[in-house]
């Protein structure tokens, strides 16, 4: 009796110690066709899952394990051999950083405009790593040859990027460049993946 009781006591301990969060409860990161999000992680991550990836790709600033930054963006329907769909337009996305932390989050595939960044355990502002993001978006676009360094559009973006980090207001910086925030958004996205189709369109934007 006495041993029955204790592995019955330990088995109660041992559920008192487990938690559950339900889905509805997770964060949830928006993904909108054209406007996806970026995740900024606040140590180097391991293993990532996409429960559903027939509608998302996922891209990383560099391999794994080891990177920390985390792009979602839509693609059009691909049917993936046996993949299950999800149900409604939700799906979940789990990450595991190399100190075995796991973070969740409620993927939704919205109409209108992404959830942009969010940092995650303590990453750089947004401010931040959106000018770093967007430099780098730059320097891969000049260094690939798809645009000219001495065009207005690099002109405009380094200047951009100089107002900002002296202090000025990233909306007073947009107005006093002439930049719109699509612009710097895609850069930003350059800045993770190059993409010759989205240099074609900002060419013919600004």
């Amino acid at each position: 009796m006495f041993c029955a009781r204790w592995h019955f006591s330990s088995i109660v301990a041992a559920v008192a110690v487990v938690t559950t969060t339900p889905v509805y409860a997770l964060p949830v990161v928006r993904v909108g066709p054209g406007f996806g999000a970026t995740l900024q992680f606040g140590e180097p991550l391991q293993k990532v899952w996409l429960d559903d990836p027939t509608e998302l790709i996922v891209d990383f600033d560099k391999a794994l394990p080891g990177a920390t930054i985390l792009h979602l963006r839509r693609i059009k329907p691909a049917p993936v051999p046996l993949q299950a769909r999800a149900i409604g337009r939700d799906t979940l996305l789990t990450a595991v950083t190399t100190s075995g932390r796991v973070h969740q989050f409620r993927v939704q595939l919205v109409s209108g405009r992404g959830t942009g960044f969010l940092s995650v355990g303590g990453g750089p502002s947004p401010e931040l790593y959106s000018i770093e993001l967007i430099e780098r978006g730059l320097q891969r676009a000049i260094a690939q040859g798809r645009l000219a360094s001495d065009s207005s559009l690099a002109s405009k973006v380094r200047q951009y990027v100089a107002l900002v980090r002296q202090g000025t207001d990233p909306a007073t910086a947009q107005t006093q460049t002439n930049l719109n925030p699509a612009t710097l958004y895609e850069f930003s996205r350059i800045g993770i993946a190059s993409d010759g189709m989205i240099l074609e369109r900002l060419r013919r934007k600004e």
